[in-house]
């Protein structure tokens, strides 16, 4: 009996229950406060709009204060977009590579890292792109415009004459 006893603990010990992930999936959410046209952007090499919610992020599950997202995107003035303006067919081909070389010319390029603030339960990353080339994010389970949310600057801010630096 003892055998047999000894052959099941083996084997049962094989069945345990399976470890958390250090890290969970999250989506990538971007707002923009800003008058600039930020459609994408990446947080630590992985993808975001401003158009809509991106999969994924790796977010840890437990907050640690050493915590960081480095982001990096490109934005486009208000006067620039407009010179832009029209968009050519895609289908003529000379005028829209004209258009690109001119666009990718006109797009200015940020990075920032920045803290992410404490959390007790990760619910993706919201990315707040503010005047001056700042950025706030959040994992908040709550979504932007809501009052328990953390960030609640206005969409569509001036930039100032001069920015703080």
């Amino acid at each position: 009996m003892t055998l047999l006893t000894a052959v099941l603990m083996l084997m049962m010990s094989g069945c345990s229950v399976a470890r958390q992930p250090d890290a969970n999936p999250g989506s990538i959410d971007g707002i923009n406060h800003t008058e600039y046209k930020i459609d994408d952007f990446k947080v630590n090499g992985a993808g975001g709009s401003t158009n809509g919610t991106v999969c994924c992020v790796m977010m840890p599950r437990q907050w640690t204060p050493d915590l960081t997202a480095h982001v990096s995107w490109n934005s486009l003035s208000p006067e620039a977009s407009k010179a832009l303006r029209p968009i050519p067919q895609f289908n003529d081909e000379a005028n829209y590579k004209k258009w690109r070389i001119k666009l990718k010319n006109s797009l200015q390029h940020h990075e920032i890292t920045v803290p992410i603030p404490q959390y007790d339960k990760s619910c993706g990353l919201k990315v707040h792109f503010l005047p001056c080339h700042q950025v706030k994010v959040t994992s908040s389970c709550y979504w932007y415009g809501m009052p328990e949310y953390p960030i609640q600057e206005p969409e569509k801010m001036k930039e100032p004459a001069v920015c703080p630096k």
